[in-house]
């Protein structure tokens, strides 16, 4: 099974996403640092993210922030790949979806990835590794 396997680092999974306009935009795509956050329903990204890869904001959404009050932001729509472990290498696997816009960017990533991205994959994290399949 193709997989891609991050180990952990200072107690902490990086996993690396890349990110690009949704077709049929030139796939020329950008390398992020991503958090798995599987109670987030819905992918969200930086300021950096939206400016760096030019993404066009398509709708304005909602979340609920860590003290339960509903926000608005921006949603962008992108392209967003994992790069994935074949026997003759690696290639970019992934969707396009809509993103949230984050208030407040984390200085290690740019990306947290929602349960709408991560469930179109297999997790499983054991000793001190985060294996993602396709």
């Amino acid at each position: 099974m193709p997989t891609c396997t991050i180990p952990m680092v200072n107690n902490r999974f990086l996993p690396v996403a890349a990110v690009s306009l949704p077709a049929p935009a030139h796939p020329v795509n950008r390398r992020y640092h991503a958090l798995v956050d599987t109670g987030a329903m819905k992918t969200m990204i930086s300021a950096r993210v939206v400016q760096e890869v030019g993404l066009p904001q398509v709708d304005i959404g909602t979340y609920f922030d860590v003290n339960e009050n509903e926000e608005e932001t921006g949603v962008y729509r992108l392209r967003m790949d994992l790069p994935i472990d074949l026997p003759h290498g690696s290639e970019l696997r992934g969707a396009e979806l809509d993103a949230l816009l984050m208030k407040a960017s984390p200085p290690a990533f740019d990306i947290i990835w929602g349960m709408d991205f991560l469930s179109m994959f297999h997790i499983t994290m054991v000793f001190g590794q985060l294996h993602i399949s396709s």
